[in-house]
């Protein structure tokens, strides 16, 4: 499932008081970057795991 979901929402709730529209939207940039980075160590974890399990059935 996507995480981006519930920073949707997260960031849609906020209330306008917390600070200007250029925060909130720094502040959802932010957050959409450090989930993208997360997502994509995910991703390149799984990757690489394969690979080494490719390579070593390849060596047996």
């Amino acid at each position: 499932g996507s995480h981006l979901g519930p920073v949707i929402n997260q960031v849609m709730q906020q209330p306008e008081q917390t600070g200007s529209r250029k925060e909130i939207c720094f502040d959802f940039k932010l957050q959409l970057i450090t989930t993208y980075t997360s997502l994509l160590l995910q991703f390149d974890h799984l990757v690489l795991a394969d690979a080494v399990r490719a390579t070593t059935a390849q060596q047996t």
